[in-house]
């Protein structure tokens, strides 16, 4: 609709163009004498009511046309949707709204029994239903516009199993098939329903999800360089964050050169967004959940310092703050064997006894300074465990051609599991603590028997691939079997990193001068070492990991039916789905190999 004053009027164009302007603007412009403001005000707002079904009754203020106006442009949205799946009225009750003054209010809530669509991030959560919140029907809304004036008419709030909309929450009513959205509202209280924007300030520091992000992608560009250069021909487990971690430490400790190097590799900005990312991962992730119920896990972290030398303050400040790491001052000069046996107890203990040698028996010596060592140990029940009396032989065919007997697991039941081009993707869920964190392991399966070295190559390259590419609705599965193994992984970690183009601080000079005190000689990297094992079975996963680096003397160290028969070799992913965390990756070639 466009009303227009009587003595100035639109361009023939103009009017040719409102012309072919679809339902809900007038074919013609209106006219009107100036000296009519009040009516012509009137008029707009009963215009902007018939078009939105009566809910909009006000889109231009008294007051907002004068004399002085020529024209008013105006148009009006209106939608009604019902719900797939109804709520039952009879459910809804009345509970705490809280407010962002730290009031609070009462208001209807609606509840459902049944599965949803909803997502969990790290510090949101979003639900999707068809059609969007508003009450037990389903949803009506409408807008109109007219000279700046944007009004939105609407109630609000769903509920759902660990969803529940108590608080200020952002919502968007959208088509699907073309992710067109309709009003974007943020809510800030339902009493009133009264729609506003507001912003916030923006850290300098990156987030901690784009810091995950970026963590992620380096581990898969690992993975890769892994798999091509130190298990071509047999299975691998690893943990991306206890390397990530290690050169993290590096970083803080160096300068220059070395230190961008560093930061370049590790696709991170500055030190402080890795210690603020390693800070993160020792209080979210890594916590234990074993005593509410969720997967047991330990984290810990070690240094081994030459009783003739100090850590710098500030240095020493990251490693107790932020790595929290153990200080022992020892004797590599004299008694190198030893503090070697000494590192690899510690990590025995730190994995349940899985990692027994995580530092070799000539790994160090006389001339070593420091050994930083880290470890992680993860055991998760399943949520559905398997029946073991179902588990059962079967052939699974290797990369050579030929094929081994191995157990194989399955299961009658829906699983979350999806199909994409040219590979499948499972995801087998751990039992949940009390807290927010949710583990799952996940079964990157192609569909080509010999498919997996293609496989890892899309998952490397490709950004963002595991975010787009993992199951979030349980499907009916038909053919339905994953091999049970149980492995060890051992491997030499800085011949990888100098592939990846991590070279500085294995070579000498001025870039390791940060860690200690020292009135003339410098450190170098000598070896970063990494062990990982893992046991998957009925009942759900075992798996530990160890890394140890050591320093030198002198330079710097869906609805479908799905069939999901893992019976090739397939790439797999331990992650914690709040976060994004991936804990560890891995490859299985032959699952009755042990070692």
């Amino acid at each position: 609709m466009s009303p227009a004053s009587s003595s100035s009027r639109p361009h023939q164009a103009y009017v040719r163009a409102l012309s072919r302007k679809g339902p809900g603007l007038a074919r013609q412009p209106l006219y009107a004498d100036r000296l009519e403001a009040v009516e012509m005000t009137n008029e707009v707002n009963q215009w902007a009511e018939k078009q939105t079904n009566g809910l909009i009754k006000e889109v231009l203020p008294f007051g907002s046309i004068n004399d002085l106006t020529g024209l008013i442009f105006a148009n009006a949205l209106y939608f009604k949707g019902v719900w797939i799946e109804k709520f039952d009225v009879l459910e809804a009750k009345y509970e705490d709204f809280h407010l962002l003054n730290g009031s609070s209010v009462r208001v209807p809530f609606m509840t459902s029994d049944e599965e949803q669509f909803v997502r969990a991030f790290y510090g949101f959560k979003v639900s999707r239903l068809p059609y969007n919140p508003v009450n037990e029907e389903g949803t009506e809304a409408a807008a109109a516009t007219s000279s700046g004036y944007l009004t939105f008419e609407c109630d609000e709030g769903p509920k759902e199993i660990d969803f529940v909309a108590d608080h200020p929450f952002l919502f968007v009513i959208r088509e699907d098939m073309t992710d067109i959205p309709l009003p974007p509202l943020l809510s800030l209280s339902l009493s009133l329903c009264n729609p506003s924007y507001s912003s916030n300030k923006v850290s300098s520091k990156m987030d901690l999800k784009q810091l995950i992000r970026n963590q992620t992608e380096v581990s898969l560009s690992l993975a890769k360089q892994v798999s091509q250069s130190e298990s071509k021909d047999s299975n691998l487990v690893f943990s991306p964050p206890l390397i990530h971690v290690v050169l993290g430490l590096i970083a803080a400790g160096s300068k220059g050169p070395t230190q961008s190097q560093v930061l370049s590799v590790l696709n991170s900005r500055s030190t402080d967004d890795l210690n603020s990312l390693t800070s993160q991962l020792v209080s979210l992730v890594f916590a234990d959940g074993g005593p509410t119920g969720g997967p047991k896990l330990s984290f810990a972290n070690g240094v081994w310092l030459d009783q003739s030398l100090s850590l710098k303050p500030s240095f020493k400040l990251v490693v107790d703050t932020v790595y929290k790491a153990a200080l022992n001052h020892v004797d590599f000069q004299t008694k190198a064997v030893e503090v070697t046996n000494e590192v690899n107890q510690w990590a025995e203990k730190e994995t349940n006894g899985l990692i027994k040698e995580v530092l070799p028996s000539d790994s160090v010596d006389d001339s070593t300074r420091l050994v930083f060592a880290n470890a992680l140990y993860f055991k998760g029940a399943w949520t559905e465990k398997f029946d073991a009396s179902k588990t059962e032989d079967q052939e699974f065919h290797l990369l050579n051609g030929s094929s081994v007997q191995a157990p194989f697991m399955t299961s009658k039941k829906k699983q979350l599991v999806s199909a994409f081009d040219g590979f499948k993707v499972l995801r087998l869920p751990y039992k949940q603590g009390e807290d927010k964190r949710r583990f799952s392991m996940y079964f990157f399966l192609p569909d080509a028997k010999d498919g997996l070295s293609a496989l890892m190559e899309k998952v490397s390259s490709e950004s963002g691939f595991l975010d787009r590419h993992l199951p979030y609705q349980r499907e009916i599965v038909g053919e339905f079997w994953i091999p049970k193994f149980k492995f060890s992984f051992g491997f030499e970690a800085s011949k990888v990193m100098k592939g990846l183009g991590l070279v500085l601080p294995f070579s000498g000079g001025e870039g390791l001068i940060e860690m200690v005190d020292s009135p003339s000689v410098g450190l170098y990297i000598s070896s970063i070492f990494h062990k990982a094992c893992i046991e998957v079975n009925e009942e759900g996963t075992e798996a530990a990991a160890a890394s140890a680096c050591v320093m030198t003397w002198d330079c710097y160290v869906e609805p479908q039916v799905v069939d999901f028969v893992a019976d090739h070799p397939f790439l797999f992913v331990i992650r914690e789905d709040m976060t994004g965390v991936v804990l560890f990756i891995g490859q299985v070639l032959n699952p009755i190999v042990v070692d």
